[in-house]
C-alpha cells in the first residue's frame, strides 16, 4: 500500500507496479535464506517475511506460539503506518490532471 501511495507524489508513476510486483515475488521465499540486515529489513521494514512466512509456520507446527501476538503488533503497527501514510498524501495531492 505504502509503496501505490508513492504514486501521488510521483510525475511519472510507470515503474512502481513492477517495483510492487519484484517486492511480493520476494515474499513468495522462504525468510530462512536471507541472513543479518535483509532478514530483519523483509520482517520490519518491509514486513514480507510477516505477510508469508509467519502465518505459514504457525499452521505447519515450526512456529513458536509467542509469535502469534507479535505477529498481530505488527500488523497493527503497519496498518497504522500505511494509514497515516495514506491520509498524508491525501491531504498533498492536487489532481492528476494537473
Amino acid at each position: 500500500m505504502m509503496v501505490t501511495t508513492l504514486s501521488m507524489w510521483l510525475t511519472n508513476a510507470t515503474p512502481l507496479p513492477f517495483v510492487a510486483q519484484n517486492i511480493y515475488y520476494i515474499g513468495q521465499r522462504p525468510l530462512d535464506i536471507f541472513q543479518g540486515f535483509l532478514k530483519k529489513f523483509f520482517t520490519f521494514v518491509i514486513p514480507l517475511a510477516f505477510l508469508a512466512n509467519f502465518p505459514a509456520k504457525i499452521f505447519i507446527g515450526e512456529g513458536n506460539i509467542w509469535w502469534v501476538p507479535e505477529a498481530l503488533l505488527l500488523a497493527a503497527v503497519f496498518l497504522k503506518a500505511s494509514n497515516l501514510f495514506w491520509n498524508h498524501a491525501l491531504k498533498s495531492y492536487s489532481s492528476a490532471g494537473g
